[in-house]
């Protein structure tokens, strides 16, 4: 198989190319990454996942947000429009994405946010995915694109939002005994 995205929000102006074949009961290859780098992958089927790898969550939780600063984060862009005011993490306009200084392979994330009428943001996961956070209040938002959504891919499997103004919460599990990821 072989296949290229190109280039959505990095700063390089190349495709990530995939290519890969089955080997056994695997499926294994390389990727060109924006920026060169070229790693190699392997894919198992879902069944021998468990079998190969259990998920260890630790038992600490790790603060990402300390409420004062942007301390354990940097800006993906040039324009940090990110600030902090009584604790809560604010972006007043369009801008850079952040991003954790720290990074992590399985993981449980626990998300508490709100979102003015008309909001638009997310949640990138793996640097790639983004779970959408917008206003579906108004109508004209597609399935994918409403709170709980995979952007551009999946649309949640119920209406999660609250509305405009209100405080929610939602977590995200990367890994699982079976390698599964759930929102």
């Amino acid at each position: 198989m072989r296949f290229s995205i190109p280039p959505q929000w990095e700063n390089e102006d190349r495709n990530l190319d995939v290519e890969g074949s089955v080997r056994g009961d695997s499926l294994e290859g390389t990727m060109v990454m924006p920026d060169g780098e070229t790693p190699s992958w392997v894919g198992y089927p879902r069944a021998s996942v468990a079998a190969r790898r259990v998920c260890r969550y630790g038992v600490s939780r790790i603060t990402l947000f300390n409420g004062k600063d942007l301390s354990g984060w940097h800006v993906m862009g040039k324009t940090n429009q990110w600030v902090v005011e009584g604790g809560i993490l604010r972006s007043p306009r369009p801008g850079s994405n952040i991003v954790t200084d720290q990074k992590f392979t399985d993981f449980r994330l626990h998300v508490e946010f709100r979102y003015p009428k008309g909001g638009n943001s997310g949640v990138y996961l793996r640097g790639r995915y983004e779970v959408q956070i917008e206003d579906e209040e108004g109508g004209g938002v597609a399935p994918n694109e409403v709170i709980g959504g995979v952007y551009g891919f999946l649309p949640p499997v119920q209406r999660a939002s609250k509305g405009p103004g209100v405080w929610q919460t939602c977590r995200y599990n990367a890994g699982g005994e079976a390698g599964d990821h759930r929102f």
